[in-house]
């Protein structure tokens, strides 16, 4: 110890500071830790928490499996869990590891992967296993994933009511080739109307009338429809042939009223595709306002 230390030291042990009864001469005074306390909890009052990066943790139990997580997305983005966090019931459940939230029914790999599009991280290591913090996008890992895996994300976004993750997860699903009894099966459970005319027409379309299986998938109300715009679709064709045998190809009048028209090569042709398409969508319109 140098000597300025050891004269601090000396002025100390000459002139100790007076304690209350009891107290050590190493503990603090209570006037002077009252005095500390006052000093903090006024400095206390002058400090606020910023809007954006102030984050309360939240502990899920998801199978055997503890997640701990910020709270504000959960918050931010469902009304399921905001209105969970507000009710004042709800008490210190999701505090620690002892009492945490636990999610009935989830399987914790779908739960892990609405995590991933909620809070991405980034990853280092053999594995990727090891995160590095906090991405500005979801980017760098959900493009290699399954349509089994954003089938999983739509579920619990649908099913929490996390809308920015539920549009997202039915916009990449769009990318994978889903067969159209599958796309009808899911725009009734997800409610994703955008998806019905689309599906109904091209099931519509298909050589193949619906077997009883699909029916029974797509359920039997909307294979009814299906079959409606498929029967309308071919008393076109028969009317069409029908109007081809009456006035065969090379046919140069037609008569209109009480004149005869000239009808250069005059033949009767199915609608073109598109035609054929327009006219059809129309049908699944009609058919899907009943």
């Amino acid at each position: 110890m140098d000597s300025e230390s050891k004269d601090a030291c000396s002025i100390v042990s000459e002139y100790p500071i007076e304690t209350d009864k009891g107290m050590s001469h190493n503990e603090t005074p209570r006037a002077i830790q009252d005095y500390q306390d006052s000093e903090f909890s006024f400095s206390m009052k002058s400090i606020r928490r910023d809007d954006r990066y102030y984050f309360s943790l939240i502990i899920f139990q998801v199978e055997n499996c503890l997640f701990r997580v910020p709270r504000n997305a959960f918050e931010d983005q469902s009304p399921i869990f905001r209105d969970m966090f507000a009710v004042p019931t709800f008490g210190r459940e999701g505090d620690n590891d002892e009492n945490p939230i636990r999610l009935e029914g989830i399987k914790q790999s779908a739960f892990r992967n609405l995590l991933e599009v909620l809070y991405p991280l980034k990853h280092s290591g053999e594995h990727g296993k090891k995160p590095l913090g906090f991405l500005s996008s979801t980017a760098m890992r959900v493009d290699e994933w399954s349509q089994e895996q954003w089938t999983a994300v739509l579920d619990l976004a649908h099913m929490w009511q996390f809308e920015t993750v539920r549009n997202m997860a039915i916009t990449k699903l769009q990318l994978f080739g889903i067969d159209e009894v599958q796309k009808v099966e899911m725009a009734h459970k997800y409610e994703i109307k955008e998806w019905y005319a689309p599906s109904y027409l091209a099931l519509a379309k298909r050589a193949q009338p619906l077997t009883v299986v699909e029916a029974a998938r797509v359920r039997y109300d909307v294979a009814i429809k299906i079959a409606q715009v498929r029967e309308k679709r071919l008393q076109r064709k028969l009317q069409l042939d029908e109007l081809d045998t009456i006035f065969p190809k090379g046919a140069k009048k037609v008569k209109k009223g009480k004149k005869l028209t000239d009808i250069p090569d005059f033949h009767w042709q199915p609608m073109a595709g598109t035609e054929d398409d327009l006219q059809m969508s129309e049908d699944v319109r009609r058919v899907l306002d009943c």
